[in-house]
């Protein structure tokens, strides 16, 4: 008959184990979310193409140009305001601010903003989405792991 001392020790031997393996998995679980969050933001936010004929000038002064656009689209109130700047981006044909507009409210989560890029990009529509999923999977996942580690520690 094993004596309850020994079944402690096992059970604190299996609690360690567990941990270790709680945390391997964590750490493995959101390497991969951030690798692809990480790719998905790269097709998704670069600034808008050019031209393939476009000077090195042409290219930085995009980027600049981007760069601006993203500053000035922070700088706008969460709700209408950040809606009305894509909107009339959108009707002037001004691809990097509405560009920009994009980034930032996928930052924020403002859903009327990138509903509106959807209906004018309708196929950045599962690029989108699972980005969006990816971010709001972090948070869950990282909550998990934390139940899980609750629960463990009874």
């Amino acid at each position: 008959m094993v004596t309850r001392e020994a079944r402690k020790a096992e059970i604190a031997t299996l609690r360690q184990e567990v941990n270790v393996r709680l945390a391997q998995l964590q750490d493995e679980d959101t390497k991969q979310v951030e690798t692809e969050r990480a790719e998905l933001e790269r097709r998704l936010l670069a600034p808008p193409d050019i031209s393939v004929t476009a000077t090195a000038s042409d290219r930085i002064a995009r980027d600049a140009s981007y760069r601006d656009a993203l500053e000035r689209a922070r700088g706008a109130k969460e709700g209408p305001r950040l809606l009305e700047m894509f909107r009339d981006a959108e009707r002037f044909g001004d691809s990097i601010m509405a560009k920009a507009c994009m980034a930032v409210a996928l930052d924020r989560g403002e859903i009327p903003v990138l509903d509106a890029w959807l209906e004018t990009h309708p196929n950045d529509e599962p690029k989108l989405q699972r980005l969006f999923d990816l971010t709001s999977a972090k948070a869950i996942t990282t909550r998990s792991f934390a139940v899980a580690a609750v629960f463990q520690s009874v």
